[in-house]
């Protein structure tokens, strides 16, 4: 292991962590965002039904699917951790490990931290999930390779997450987008599958030089042109539904809708690093990622999509965080 096991001298942190205003607006905007998902959902499992086959039959699948919901909020969050994440209860060590380390976080950030749930993925990498309801997981390379007070920094940021209260929004949010989320991926995969052969052969050497360059120069063409295909069918698929003028703004939003997700998420991220620093845990976290996270060049357009803010920046953050704690003491 490693890591300082020195309790931090931060001073008492300032209560409530995480303010109400950022929780009402991050739920909103949460929402906001993900409107073109949710209407394209809604278009695939009630307004399709009513075209093709009858008003009753759309009635019924709308029905369904919004009283699915209420699985989210059944407190089966066993049944979430192990389907939707893979996870699995900690075992032996790893329950005295995460039971310390938990119990000191929420401690420090005075919260019940019976109401959560500890969970394990079977990983090589040093992470951290918090899933819906009151779900953390922890990979096994976590609980084994870090330090308790760097486990407990990990787990403080992962507490963060869960203080912001967006957790129950994305989880509803990902839920009724799920329709739409499904068939596009599906279409996406289908459309792709020349691509993904021509990765295959060039991966296994099978060509010569030349005629993989050819390949590679005809991907570069096709790539761009499946996307803008796509983009093109789905408003031709939506305007026999909501007119030429709706369907031509919903495949705009959802065009800019990842993006927008990155951002609020990347903001999240920086909202639970901030939280971890204000427990005492800026110097282990900041040790954490230098040690671990992907610090890999990013492309020119990572801010398009990247859903974590680059390790430089998040260190950065995090010790100008610091800086202005240690000089309120």
């Amino acid at each position: 292991m490693f890591g300082s096991d020195a309790v931090d001298s931060s001073p008492e942190p300032q209560f409530p962590l995480v303010g109400l205003r950022w929780r009402i607006g991050a739920s909103v905007a949460a929402l906001v965002v993900s409107l073109p998902s949710l209407v394209l959902s809604a278009l695939i499992v009630v307004a399709i039904p009513y075209v093709l086959l009858a008003p009753w039959v759309a009635v019924a699948t709308g029905a369904i699917w919004l009283l699915s919901g209420a699985v989210l909020f059944s407190r089966e969050e066993a049944m979430l951790a192990r389907l939707a994440f893979r996870f699995r209860r900690p075992t032996g060590r790893e329950v005295l490990a995460l039971a310390t380390a938990w119990d000191n976080v929420t401690r420090a950030a005075r919260v019940d931290g019976s109401v959560y749930s500890l969970w394990i993925e079977d990983s090589r990498a040093v992470n951290a999930f918090a899933g819906a309801g009151h779900v953390v997981g922890v990979t096994k390379w976590a609980v084994l390779m870090l330090g308790q007070r760097q486990l407990e920094a990990v787990l403080a940021h992962e507490l963060g997450h869960h203080l912001d209260g967006r957790w129950w929004m994305d989880a509803l949010v990902r839920w009724y987008s799920l329709p739409f989320s499904v068939a596009y991926n599906v279409v996406g995969q289908v459309v792709m599958l020349p691509l993904l052969g021509i990765a295959r052969v060039v991966e296994r050497n099978e060509l010569t030089s030349r005629i993989v360059l050819l390949m590679v120069m005809v991907a570069v063409v096709v790539a761009p042109t499946v996307v803008v295909g796509m983009t093109v069918g789905l408003v031709f698929l939506l305007t026999p539904l909501v007119g030429l003028s709706a369907a031509l703004w919903l495949t705009g939003a959802f065009v800019v809708e990842e993006s927008a997700q990155a951002l609020l998420s990347r903001r999240r991220e920086a909202l639970a690093d901030r939280v971890a620093v204000d427990l005492g845990y800026g110097r282990e976290l900041r040790g954490v990622l230098s040690q671990h996270a992907d610090s890999a060049k990013r492309a020119p357009l990572w801010w398009l999509g990247d859903t974590h803010p680059p390790v430089d920046a998040r260190s950065a953050a995090i010790t100008d965080r610091m800086d202005v704690i240690r000089r309120r003491q």
